[in-house]
């Protein structure tokens, strides 16, 4: 058992019952994984910093509890990635930019890895994210590309590009992200893996900025999501926005939770958004045998919400275009891509935000009258397969101008919203990229999307690795 080609296909559940049944050690996991980092890194661009000595010795210490029959946590033992937003004690956090760091070690973990870490988690480095998040794909003039495990020339996604490719290839049993208009889903679905979108603030952040952005986790299976959702979710006091955990935990809800005969809706497109008509029916297909197997009641609605992808950009950027000005930094130290979109986009007008405001309004609106008729809405988690690691997202999607919709038009409306939404592996499109079905519902309900998420693994099983790397 302890081969590491069986150790890396096993989920971070399987492999925590393992250290703690003392049949494999957690020295033996984190360097299996440490090991394949190694090996592997340099042709993916994952990382972007790797603590081997510290994680080993975080590694002892969990076998020597062992060995002294003492407790340990839930994800004892476990090796994995942090995102390169999130600070982690001892770690550097450069948020793929020039302008911010010079390498020095933070002091302090962010509460979501110190919840990890309390659990018995073992951060053994950091994963790469284009410049503040501000791309679909990752890249950046800092650190280079990052590419998809199931296919080098193809982007695994943005912003958590390192995060989905570290799991994808095995050289992490999970990662951390974060979703602040589909940075969690979109690298999923390019993946094929697991990525949730909980409900706004239920993870929380350093900064009480639980907003748009909500922090989450790219795993390979439901019940890996739904522990790590367990252990680190819940209100804390430095984020005055976050929220507590359902009264029963989210992985019992997973294997419990009653389904049948929910309402759900499915929408191809929101009415607004060119698709690739092979993603499309990839996901429709999977949408189709869950509707099946879970007992659910589809409805037959239109579904027409307003296209927010432009005021959401716009949006951003002015709030980025101010954080970096009241920290001092320096813009002419910034990736020359950011600096054009800083150019291009972000205005300081108060006009502007109010006319934001109003657009994400009125998306509340027609959303919250949606939900009254039904409980679930199903869409393709993007709207084609991964793209070149070094491109800007297509312009042309599916034979139409999608220069305002972009590769992921589907998944801000559950950031605005605060409500959770989950991507899932729906299938492999003919060149053998991933494909997801992103299923949203009410602001709580992140169980129910659990629940749904495991019984599409149960009928459509997947691959735990991207095929070129399990």
């Amino acid at each position: 058992m302890t081969d590491e080609a069986t150790l890396v296909d096993l989920s971070v559940v399987e492999q925590v019952r393992l250290i703690i049944d003392r049949r494999v050690s957690a020295t033996a996991l984190v360097s299996a994984y440490l090991g394949r980092v190694d090996r592997y890194n340099e042709a993916i661009g994952a990382f972007v910093h790797v603590d081997h000595d510290g994680a080993l010795k975080e590694a002892s210490g969990i076998d020597d509890r062992l060995n002294r029959g003492e407790a340990v946590g839930p994800l004892a033992g476990i090796p994995y990635g942090v995102k390169d937003f999130s600070n982690v004690r001892g770690m550097p956090t450069y948020a793929g930019s020039h302008a911010l760091s010079d390498g020095q070690a933070e002091p302090v973990d962010d509460p979501m890895v110190a919840r990890l870490r309390a659990a018995g988690a073992i951060a053994i480095g950091k994963t790469n994210v284009p410049e503040f998040g501000m791309h679909s794909a990752t890249y950046n003039e800092r650190f280079g590309v990052t590419r998809n495990p199931w296919n080098l020339e193809c982007t695994p996604g943005g912003s958590s590009g390192g995060s989905s490719a570290a799991v994808a290839a095995g050289l992490v049993s999970f990662a951390t992200g974060s979703d602040g208009g589909g940075s969690i889903r979109t690298p999923a679905a390019f993946c094929g893996l697991i990525g949730m979108k909980s409900t706004s603030a239920l993870v929380p952040r350093a900064s009480g900025e639980s907003q748009l952005s909500c922090l989450g986790f790219l795993t390979r299976t439901v019940a890996d999501t739904a522990r790590l959702l367990d252990t680190a979710g819940g209100a804390h006091s430095c984020d005055r926005l976050s929220v507590s955990l359902p009264a029963e935990r989210l992985e019992r809800l997973m294997q419990s939770l009653n389904v049948s005969g929910l309402k759900i809706a499915w929408s191809p497109d929101f009415g607004y958004a060119p698709m690739e008509a092979e993603a499309v029916s990839i996901a429709r297909e999977a949408f189709e045998q869950l509707v099946d197997s879970a007992a659910l009641e589809r409805k037959e609605i239109s579904i027409d919400l307003p296209n927010v992808y432009k005021d959401w950009i716009v949006g951003s950027l002015n709030f980025l275009a101010e954080e970096l000005a009241l920290d001092g930094v320096d813009i002419t130290k910034l990736d020359q891509r950011t600096q054009a979109l800083l150019a291009s986009f972000s205005k300081s007008d108060p006009n502007e935000h109010i006319r934001i405001q109003k657009s994400y309004c009125e998306l509340e609106r027609r959303a919250s009258a949606l939900f009254s008729e039904i409980d679930l809405i199903a869409t393709p988690s993007t709207a084609c397969a991964a793209f070149g690691a070094e491109e800007e997202p297509p312009q042309m999607i599916g034979g139409r101008d999608a220069v305002w919709t972009g590769a992921e038009p589907l998944s801000m409306f559950a950031n605005v919203l605060g409500v959770p939404a989950i991507s899932i592996p729906a299938g492999l499109t003919k060149d053998g990229l991933p494909i997801g079905l992103q299923i949203a519902a009410r602001r709580f309900d992140d169980g129910l999307l659990l629940r749904l998420a495991r019984m599409v693994e149960e009928t459509r099983p997947w691959p735990l690795l991207a095929l070129d790397f399990a």
